[in-house]
């Protein structure tokens, strides 16, 4: 995959010597930075960013091989930011060309199913010299009859000082990132983890959703300009419009990070949680059923009709 360099058009991510026998996943060795919108071969014929180029095993249990598991991350970011562009019906290219990933790493079970992930992206700004950057933590495992749950989502916006370079990000990648996100600037989008106290085994997902309407309309501000403002008298149509647009703010920092999250704006919509899109070419993200959108809609100032029954319901099963 190759990216851009302040000192000239493209770099290659390189790695050390030594890289091959470090820690499988690592990625503490990088000399540069990788950007969604590159990747290898992408101008040769035949590359389709929705098909994947692992290689199945030829041995009898039908494993796969994951020779870089950062780099499988790396590539579900760019085609969860291409599918983004697609469904929302912008440029061609202007998410993929506007996130960097400043450190990534990965361990998965099987090719969709990360088993632990800890990733730090940074969004440009469409409109304004500002930039988010995007903090993702994730561990799950699935050992009958106990589950290992645990993930964490943050992000920081700011605004980048006169001339500086695009991708400067060395500071950002050599930070720790407190997944309390006690530090100066973050906020806290979501807090997940499985009760184990719940002898149920699908139950007990405890969700802690954090961001509020005021968080979503400053990421939209920070990534799209002033969110115009919504007459009392507004049709239903403009009430759909706007639902749509603090979505997609959300949405962009959630594909920033490789989660795919279709989340319904109105009634007769379906959400499509991370975790169904597992063997589909994407990561399949264990966030918690569909509480997380249930939360990001009221974040979103807004409720479907069964959103309260579906709520009460999930109480009930404890989940």
């Amino acid at each position: 995959m190759e990216v851009d360099s302040p000192n000239s058009k493209t770099a290659s991510v390189e790695t050390s010597p030594d890289a091959n026998n470090s820690e499988r996943g690592k990625t503490d060795e990088l000399r540069g930075i990788k950007q969604a919108g590159g990747g290898e071969n992408e101008d040769e014929e035949g590359d389709d960013d929705d098909e994947w180029d692992e290689e199945e095993d030829d041995s009898d249990d039908g494993s796969w091989i994951i020779d870089n598991d950062p780099e499988y991350v790396f590539r579900n970011i760019k085609r969860t930011l291409k599918g983004l562009e697609r469904e929302i019906g912008t440029t061609e290219g202007l998410l993929r060309d506007n996130v960097y990933v400043a450190n990534c790493d990965a361990l998965f079970e099987d090719v969709d199913d990360p088993r632990t992930v800890d990733i730090v992206s940074r969004v440009h700004s469409f409109t304004s010299a500002k930039c988010i950057d995007v903090h993702f933590s994730y561990h799950y495992r699935d050992s009958y009859p106990a589950i290992e749950s645990v993930y964490s989502l943050g992000y920081k916006i700011s605004q980048l000082p006169a001339g500086a370079p695009r991708i400067d990000l060395g500071e950002l990648r050599h930070r720790f990132v407190d997944e309390r996100y006690d530090m100066p600037g973050w906020c806290s989008i979501v807090y997940g983890f499985h009760d184990d106290r719940n002898t149920w085994y699908w139950g007990g997902h405890v969700l802690s959703f954090d961001m509020d309407l005021d968080g979503v309309i400053n990421v939209h501000e920070a990534l799209w300009g002033p969110l115009a403002d919504l007459p009392p008298d507004a049709s239903a149509d403009d009430q759909v419009k706007q639902r749509q647009a603090l979505i997609r703010a959300l949405r962009v920092l959630l594909a920033s990070v490789g989660i795919e999250y279709e989340i319904a704006c109105q009634d007769g919509q379906d959400d499509f949680e991370p975790s169904s899109h597992g063997g589909q070419g994407g990561i399949a993200w264990m966030l918690g059923s569909h509480r997380f959108a249930r939360s990001a809609r009221k974040a979103c100032g807004f409720e479907l009709a069964r959103d309260p029954e579906e709520e009460r319901k999930a109480q009930e099963r404890g989940e």
